[in-house]
């Protein structure tokens, strides 16, 4: 039984050093295990920080670009607007420019126009003064032949009656024909 006793005492003294090896065995594997799965996870992680920074930066420069690029196509866009409004006002000046010289000139027409006119209208009413003045002269000559004696002094007195008797006032029709005839009255005093 010592023997027994002994041999199950080394036994388990084998065991338990087997197993205190085993352990350490694994400790050491689970050690190194846990040492290159947290470093390997460490170099993941820069990886892909690093990988993070590259897509940032490379992510921060196409915007950059593509702003860039905005900018440009709306400064082109803003000229060529601008061209367009130059364009456009341009051409409303010219037909602006257009429309007055044609004003001026119709209005140079008219004016025109109305001097022909009166000026028609003048010599007309001249004319048809004159007439009028030849038909009251003779009318004139004519009664004064008929009922004045041949005395010159009552010649004067029917023709300044006749003179007087006409309104002389401007606004009243006749009193411009009264002032037209005065000269031609005075001619018919003269005469007979």
């Amino acid at each position: 039984m010592k023997e027994f006793k002994s041999e199950l005492s080394q036994t388990l003294t084998a065991i338990t050093e087997q197993n205190q090896k085993a352990l350490q065995l694994i400790n050491t594997t689970l050690d190194s295990k846990v040492e290159a799965v947290t470093k390997k996870i460490d170099e993941n992680n820069t990886a892909n920080r690093e990988s993070l920074a590259t897509g940032l930066k490379d992510f921060i420069l196409e915007q950059r670009n593509k702003f860039s690029e905005l900018k440009e196509e709306q400064k082109e866009l803003t000229n060529k607007t601008i061209e367009q409004l130059e364009k456009i006002s341009g051409k409303v000046e010219e037909k602006l420019t257009a429309l007055n010289e044609q004003a001026k000139n119709d209005n140079n027409a008219m004016r025109d126009a109305l001097a022909t006119a009166f000026k028609g209208f003048g010599e007309t009413f001249n004319k048809n003064v004159e007439s009028f003045n030849n038909i009251l002269r003779f009318k004139v000559d004519k009664v004064s032949k008929a009922f004045l004696p041949s005395r010159e002094n009552s010649s004067t007195y029917r023709s300044d009656t006749l003179l007087a008797s006409m309104s002389f006032n401007n606004s009243a029709p006749f009193g411009l024909l009264a002032k037209a005839m005065d000269p031609l009255i005075c001619s018919c005093r003269i005469k007979s």
